[in-house]
């Protein structure tokens, strides 16, 4: 019997995240009944018409090409932001146009109505960052931003009558054991473990907004890789000779390139009959392994040490499945509907970004010159579908 893909809450308080009534909020007029979800609101294909778009985490990595992407396309763009300073930065190449700012402050302000009159899909990006050591105040901060945040958007976009919400999800929805293969339709089974956890609760908030007639897609985005992006980390530690190793490297790094991730949130939001998850990863996976070996090379640091499994539990905690998982994910739904990647290998996405990176550290002073180093075998691939 398949597992459905939203956790089964009963009548009570949840452990986790407050009040709730079969997933959605309790309220006390319903008490006896469960929330009755609405018929999707009719939806004509918005790229026949003028089409505004509600961004946020738009100051991030990813929203920044989101939003210059809607920019240069003509579209009208507003952004709800807790950096309106940063979010004015951003403009489209060419044509200097610039998003309508909405300053919100989500921890402490309810979203504001006027930044979603009139939107026809809203593209939620928002969440904390996930580097750096993950204290128990950093896991506070993830599930507010993610899990929290995106529940105030859905309850916002169903009282604006906002038709499509295109809300960013995780690869780390997916169990990431040795020898699965995952797609959309793959069953996800009881999560476990506090990021697995938290993932399924953002995706059940998202899917709040369903009870309200809004269509929703959840984009399971995988670890981005591009300017001052994965596997800046590694690339940092090899030039310093501390070239390191999770496990046995043979699990699968579910990469996607910048522009790609960029191009399919855009991609998404104009899809008029686009609902339920989509996974944004390269359709051609990489091991660990190769990765490194491509760092190697780049820096002509050798690998130094290599930590175990276990180890990286002790010294990671809640963020090791992420490095000691394995996630063989296919992009089914992207490719059957047409998506096409401008990298659809992960391994030329993450050999462009470390020799950028390398070039960068070295300084123009070094430009030209290459690093040093036996050059090792051809890093391999690890099909994960066809583009």
């Amino acid at each position: 019997m398949p597992v459905p893909d939203r956790p089964i809450r009963r009548r009570g308080v949840s452990w986790r995240w407050g009040v709730t009534w079969r997933g959605a909020p309790f309220m006390p007029f319903m008490a006896g009944r469960a929330p009755a979800a609405r018929a999707p609101r009719k939806f004509e294909h918005h790229r026949e018409r003028t089409m505004t778009v509600l961004i946020t985490g738009a100051t991030g990595r990813i929203g920044r090409e989101v939003t210059r992407r809607f920019l240069a396309a003509g579209r009208p763009v507003r952004v709800l932001t807790r950096r309106p300073h940063r979010a004015g930065e951003i403009v489209s190449p060419g044509t200097d146009a610039a998003p309508d700012i909405h300053e919100w402050h989500p921890s402490t302000e309810p979203v504001p109505m006027a930044a979603l009159e009139g939107v026809s899909v809203l593209v939620h990006l928002m969440g904390e960052t996930l580097e750096g050591r993950w204290t128990t105040e950093k896991k506070e901060r993830l599930v507010e931003s993610r899990v929290v945040t995106t529940r105030k958007i859905a309850e916002a976009a169903v009282a604006a009558r906002v038709p499509y919400l295109v809300s960013a999800s995780s690869f780390a929805v997916y169990r990431g054991a040795r020898g699965e293969v995952y797609d959309e339709g793959s069953p996800l089974g009881a999560p476990k473990g506090f990021y697995r956890t938290l993932v399924h609760d953002w995706e059940a908030a998202a899917r709040e907004a369903e009870h309200g007639g809004v269509r929703v897609c959840r984009v399971r985005v995988g670890l981005v890789t591009g300017p001052g992006a994965w596997p800046r980390e590694l690339v940092r530690a090899f030039a310093r000779g501390l070239g390191v190793r999770y496990g046995d490297g043979q699990q699968i790094v579910p990469v996607v390139a910048l522009e790609d991730a960029a191009r399919m949130l855009v991609w998404a939001a104009e899809e008029a009959d686009l609902a339920g998850p989509l996974n944004c990863v390269a359709p051609y996976g990489m091991r660990l392994e190769s990765a490194l070996g491509l760092i190697a090379e780049a820096t002509g640091r050798a690998q130094r040490l290599r930590i175990p499994a276990w180890a990286v539990h002790l010294l990671h905690g809640a963020r090791a499945p992420l490095l000691t998982g394995s996630y063989n994910i296919r992009p089914k739904v992207a490719l059957a509907r047409g998506f096409t990647f401008s990298y659809p290998r992960a391994v030329e996405a993450v050999k462009e970004t470390v020799a950028a990176m390398v070039a960068e550290m070295q300084g123009p002073r070094d430009e030209g010159k290459t690093c040093g180093g036996r050059a090792g075998r051809e890093p391999q691939e690890t099909r994960t579908g066809r583009p």
